[in-house]
């Protein structure tokens, strides 16, 4: 035995091999079994023969093997070690190769240098990406400047807070808010209340809603803010999160403002995005640039000199988006729209939605 756990975020974060646990904890909900079988631990229920619905209980939220509470210890014992075998067998023949599991859904990292303007860009990006057909989610996710909801004048709830204890503790269904644009329509997961809040929440938690959401959704797009920028520093620990989001991304865009410093930071964070990201090469948005033909490309020339990258596109200065944030609405059709639809396009080819998969 290695840990009595209490708290059911410890469950997600200790080391061991199997969960024994009873039918009657609170906390032992689908959503939980399921992330302790993504990390390859084994859930053993135990029931209370006079409560037939806590065997039913067991059995409906995915226990791996039953034993009852009165049984002799080698019952335990025995249950113990032949999920310890089956575990190691599933490990080395049927598991797939090592990394996280989730669903179909695409996940789309967009990170930034200071007030480069990646929460604008992000809930453009969803935008654009609902409009194909694509069944699309927003979740704030900065730990430093949540303002999603805010900038959308919408409600603050249902934020990640509530639906890290409805879904991962509570067995319920995300709440999400729901943003019209014309004939298409995007989902929005609120940031937590505050910065301040984050200190409640471990990055485990966070991520298994992301998890939940790229199940539900054909791409799920993370506004992480600076979060990562802050990372690489002192406070590597206090934005776990972002880091951990950036290595679950399918794809990560990296906004930087068109000035010497931006440039630079934009270097420094696209190569700290690296070397969490496996090797996989950042996109690059350069917001607010110049008209001026000259200028663009020395950007380009000094950012290709500091940074590899798979794209990079140029955002430009558009008056619709200071008029849209003043407004509370989405920015009107116009060259930064345009613009920010090309970076979906680089960093997320279009595919068939979830809703056409099967049919002919």
């Amino acid at each position: 035995m290695r840990h009595v756990i209490i708290d059911p975020r410890v469950a997600l974060e200790e080391s061991y091999d199997t969960l024994v646990v009873s039918h009657r904890w609170t906390a032992l909900t689908p959503a939980l079994v399921k992330a302790l079988h993504d990390r390859d631990r084994r859930v053993l229920g135990v029931f209370d023969l006079a409560e037939p619905a806590g065997h039913e209980h067991l059995q409906r939220i995915g226990a791996d093997a039953l034993v009852a509470a009165d049984a002799p210890m080698d019952a335990y014992f025995e249950a113990i070690v032949a999920l310890g075998a089956g575990r190691a067998v599933e490990r080395n023949s049927k598991r797939e190769p090592s990394g996280r599991k989730r669903g179909l859904g695409r996940v789309f990292a967009v990170c930034s240098t200071s007030g480069a303007g990646a929460t604008e860009i992000a809930i453009e990006l969803t935008r654009s990406l609902a409009r194909r057909g694509q069944s699309a989610v927003l979740v704030d996710v900065d730990e430093a400047a949540p303002s999603v909801v805010a900038r959308l004048g919408l409600p603050f709830e249902p934020n990640l807070r509530a639906a890290i204890d409805a879904s991962v503790y509570g067995d319920a269904p995300v709440g999400l808010a729901r943003v019209e644009d014309g004939d298409s329509t995007f989902a929005v997961l609120g940031g937590m209340p505050s910065p301040a809040s984050w200190l409640q929440v471990r990055s485990e938690e966070a991520l298994l809603v992301m998890e939940q959401l790229a199940g539900q959704h054909d791409v799920v797009v993370a506004d992480l803010g600076r979060a990562i920028e802050l990372a690489a520093g002192p406070c590597r620990d206090q934005f776990a999160t972002g880091r951990a989001i950036a290595e679950l991304a399918d794809a990560i865009v990296v906004v930087a403002p068109t000035t010497p410093v931006g440039v630079v930071r934009a270097a420094r964070l696209g190569s700290e995005l690296r070397s969490l990201a496996d090797g996989r090469l950042p996109h690059l948005g350069i917001n607010r640039a110049p008209k001026d033909g000259f200028r663009r490309a020395e950007v380009a020339t000094e950012l290709d000199q500091n940074l590899e990258a798979a794209s990079l596109d140029f955002i430009p200065d558009d008056r619709r988006v200071i008029d849209a944030a003043w407004s509370g609405e989405l920015v009107a059709a116009g060259p930064y729209t345009r613009a920010v639809e090309a970076i979906a396009n680089h960093a997320l080819p279009p595919i068939r939605s979830r809703a056409t998969v099967g049919q002919p």
